[in-house]
């Protein structure tokens, strides 16, 4: 797949797409997980990579456990990543540990002013784990802010304003 002549800056970025299709559209778990190695091994920024093997190969693999390894790997380095935070709370839902799940998306709430995403991530997570009014807080909050305008707000604004039973 790969020219021998490329730089190592464009033979990581090739890996991680090799890795990327190789999961999406090839289904070849094996050979993903090898395109991801490679790309560790030839010195890929470890946030980013830490990133698209948690939530493109490890989580929908169900190795949760080797996602978050990955994840609080990266954070230890980057600890205000919000990719990172958010993929971190993503991989305890899917785990079903939503009570770490709502710790971890309470922590990354101070970091929510640069990255409102965070918000959501929060909001979402105290739907899931039944909080909803701690949710509707946290949506209200994120009204008047970059968060609102998230392809996801509407339709999470929703489902809270309806699982608490507000139907107007």
């Amino acid at each position: 797949y790969l020219r021998r002549d490329v730089g190592p800056r464009r033979l990581v970025q090739a890996l991680l797409v090799l890795a990327y299709l190789s999961t999406v559209v090839h289904r070849d778990h094996a050979t993903a997980g090898r395109h991801f190695a490679r790309a560790r091994q030839h010195g890929t920024d470890l946030s980013y990579w830490a990133f698209i093997k948690a939530v493109m190969h490890d989580g929908p693999l169900g190795r949760y456990d080797e996602a978050l390894a990955v994840l609080e790997e990266a954070l230890a380095k980057d600890p205000l990543a919000p990719s990172l935070l958010s993929a971190r709370v993503w991989m305890l839902i899917a785990a079903g540990r939503m009570a770490e799940a709502v710790g971890a998306a309470d922590a990354a709430l101070p970091f929510a002013s640069r990255a409102t995403v965070l918000l959501l991530v929060a909001a979402r997570t105290h739907v899931a784990a039944g909080n909803v009014a701690r949710a509707l807080e946290l949506l209200e909050s994120a009204s008047h802010t970059t968060a609102e305008r998230y392809a996801g707000y509407l339709p999470l604004r929703i489902a809270a304003e309806v699982r608490a039973g507000n139907r107007d």
